[in-house]
């Protein structure tokens, strides 16, 4: 068995809980602009891209006004942090394996800015060699584009990377860049 010395973490629904905070953002951006979101309809689409999310959705918005959407959900989302829920356990395994010399990186499709509000909300800020947004991959999960990115960065062998995911399409992008990944799931979160 190989030596795991980087460790690559989703953020959303792996590090932290970001459902609800995300949700009523979303709802709350949606709604200035006429349009319904339901919880049900979100968590299908959770984890998406805004573009996808909004095509998930059933949403035919004009570029402008997705890109608009995006703007004004990042301006609201730190007013619902109130709803992030961290997954302490993990983030502790964290630390220590960063204390023992472990290689950490952190890669979402979230936007940045709103990626680093989290973090640093969450105690985590700075825990992380980088961190890869949604900005910086043209294609979101299952695409297996970030995770290969970051192997890229880091210059590591396949074998030497563990990857924490909560998704499906976390886990699909994890096997299509042929990386090892261990599922999170909610029961993770009894801390």
């Amino acid at each position: 068995m190989s030596e795991i010395r980087y460790i690559i973490s989703d953020l959303d629904g792996t590090l932290v809980d970001t459902f609800d905070a995300n949700f009523q953002a979303y709802r709350t951006v949606f709604a200035r602009h006429g349009l319904e979101l339901t919880e049900a309809a979100y968590r299908r689409a959770f984890g998406l891209k805004i573009d996808d999310l909004c095509r998930e959705l059933g949403f035919a918005l004009d570029e402008e006004t997705v890109k608009k959407i995006k703007t004004e959900k990042a301006e609201c989302y730190p007013s619902f942090f109130r709803y992030l829920k961290c997954n302490t356990a993990l983030l502790e395994f964290y630390r220590a394996f960063a204390r023992q010399g472990g290689h950490l990186a952190l890669v979402t499709t979230a936007s940045r800015a709103n990626v680093l509000r989290v973090l640093e909300h969450v105690g985590a800020g700075g825990l992380f060699e980088f961190v890869i947004t949604g900005e910086e991959v043209v294609h979101g999960k299952p695409d297996p584009e970030c995770f290969l990115l970051t192997r890229e960065r880091w210059q590591a062998p396949t074998e030497n990377i563990l990857i924490f995911e909560d998704s499906d399409v976390g886990i699909m992008a994890a096997e299509r860049a042929g990386l090892t990944a261990v599922r999170i799931g909610s029961s993770f979160y009894g801390n």
